[in-house]
């Protein structure tokens, strides 16, 4: 059975598309004062990637009405990219793997969501929602030490999970008739 995928223009929708652009700027505020000295390879995959993955998310989620919604694989897969190169600097090789298997995990459920193979949004949910919980309680309950000294960078990732978790929120699966294919 397939499903045709879309995303609701609705106030969620907005509101995710808003907290994705918040990330976009929580990391300029974050970088731009600190551009000469941050290595180039940083700048490419801590602000522009997310950036980029920010804007493009968010065309695919307005463009014509949420019909360009395809085009939000893109923005989630450039996420993804930025995720895994920040979980390189994880201290712990165990924390990096599990994380990267994260991330790969959501590129998956994401895409085969959207292509609309996996009729429900309930795992597209879980697999956003839990790790923001977690982010969120860790972060009131447990901060790293570079929270308290530099916040941006990580209220920004949380923009981008709020973000993707409420999108899920707008989107609307319809069953595709068989004989209409």
């Amino acid at each position: 059975m397939r499903y045709r995928v879309s995303i609701r223009q609705n106030a969620l929708c907005y509101l995710a598309c808003g907290l994705m652009l918040l990330a976009a700027v929580l990391r300029l505020c974050h970088f731009l004062p600190r551009w000469a000295e941050t290595e180039p390879f940083i700048l490419a995959t801590q602000l522009f990637l997310p950036l980029l993955a920010a804007i493009v998310y968010c065309y695919g989620a307005l463009a014509q009405g949420g019909k360009r919604f395809l085009i939000t694989d893109l923005g989630v897969f450039l996420g993804v990219v930025f995720f895994m190169a920040k979980a390189q600097g994880f201290a712990s090789a165990w924390h990096t793997v599990l994380c990267t298997l994260l991330y790969l995990l959501v590129f998956i459920l994401y895409t085969i969501t959207s292509l609309g193979v996996w009729g429900s949004l309930l795992p597209l949910k879980l697999v956003f929602g839990l790790p923001l919980l977690f982010h969120i309680a860790q972060d009131i309950f447990f901060p790293e030490p570079g929270f308290r000294e530099a916040p941006l960078p990580e209220l920004s990732v949380l923009c981008i999970m709020g973000g993707l978790l409420l999108a899920t929120f707008a989107m609307e699966l319809k069953e595709i008739n068989r004989n209409n294919n």
